[in-house]
Order: C-alpha cells, then structure tokens, then sequence
C-alpha cells in the first residue's frame, strides 16, 4: 500500500535505528548507469533529513556499478577522496568512515546503501558489513518487486483511463449514428 518514496523511507528509518550506534548518516541511492546519474532516496545525518537533487556520480559509485563490490573506507579518509574524487553532499560534514553496499538486481547494481561516521575512523566492524550486505540482499528484491508493483499500478490506472476515453468515444459515435 506503499508508494516508493514510503518504503525508502521506512527502510532508510530502520538501518538507521538498526546501526545508530556506529552510523551517524544513512543514505539509499538509485544509479542511472546510462546518464551516470545518482537519485537520493533517502539522505539523514545525525538526526536530520536531508532532500538532496540528483547529481553526476563520481568514481566511487563507478567503481560500485563496475564491481558489484561493498566499498568499505574505514580510515584516511582524505587519501580516498583523493583517489574516488569524493565530494561532500550539501548541507552533510565530511566523513571519517564509510561504508556502501550495493544493491544488485538482475547482474546491475541498480542503487546502493551507505553507512557514515563523521566523527570517528574504524567506525564499522566485520559484523556490520556483513549485517549491512545481508541487508543489501533483501532490499534488493523487496525494492525491485515494489518497482514493479508501482509500475503495474500504474500501467493499470493508464489502461483504465484509456477505456474510459473509448468509453466516451464509442457514445459519441453512437450518437451520430
């Protein structure tokens, strides 16, 4: 009964809740390999929620899409963003650790979920990754059947719309006739 928006919402809540221990941010991103765009679903840091415009992605999300592998950058920071050409997101502080998890639908990582500590390095253990990419697995499929059933919904709501106008159509002859 949920739109999109809804359910990254309720499950962008739960990670938080889940890793609020180690986990200052949280964000859900969908990919767009083809214009190499990322849509924010779901941004908060420290408490607060954050609506950010889509944006070109940089080398890390490349990296993400191209080896469908957890990027887990724990220390130094600065030396990764160096080499990822990381930028800080508007309004969010510069991370210490950081954790992204993609989320792999067919053989395409179709988005991604991150974890951040903007206050201290080593912030994710080997449990959290693990907890974070069995996570990762579920949203996977729990998102793309949400895709599809909102899709579904909404070739239904086009196809009603459609017979009702031939609805009208058919009347209209009729009358002439």
């Amino acid at each position: 009964k949920l739109d999109m928006q809804a359910i990254y919402d309720l499950v962008g809540n739960k990670i938080a809740d889940v890793f609020k221990e180690n986990a200052q941010a949280v964000l859900i991103a969908t990919l767009d390999p083809e214009t190499r765009t990322e849509h924010f679903n779901y941004v908060m840091e420290k408490g607060e929620r954050f609506y950010l415009k889509q944006r070109q992605y940089d080398k890390l999300r490349e990296h993400l899409v191209e080896t469908k592998q957890k990027i887990l950058i724990n220390e130094n920071f600065e030396e990764a963003a160096n080499r990822f050409g990381l930028k800080v997101l508007p309004g969010t502080e510069l991370p210490k650790s950081l954790l992204f998890v993609p989320l792999i639908s067919g053989d395409k990582v179709k988005s991604y979920v991150s974890l951040q500590n903007v206050d201290k390095e080593k912030a994710f253990s080997e449990s959290d990754v693990r907890l974070l990419e069995t996570l990762a697995n579920s949203m996977s499929v729990a998102l793309a059947n949400a895709r599809l059933f909102d899709e579904t919904n909404r070739l239904l709501k086009e196809t009603e719309q459609r017979n009702a106008e031939l609805v009208v159509i058919n009347s209209v002859q009729e009358s002439l006739v």
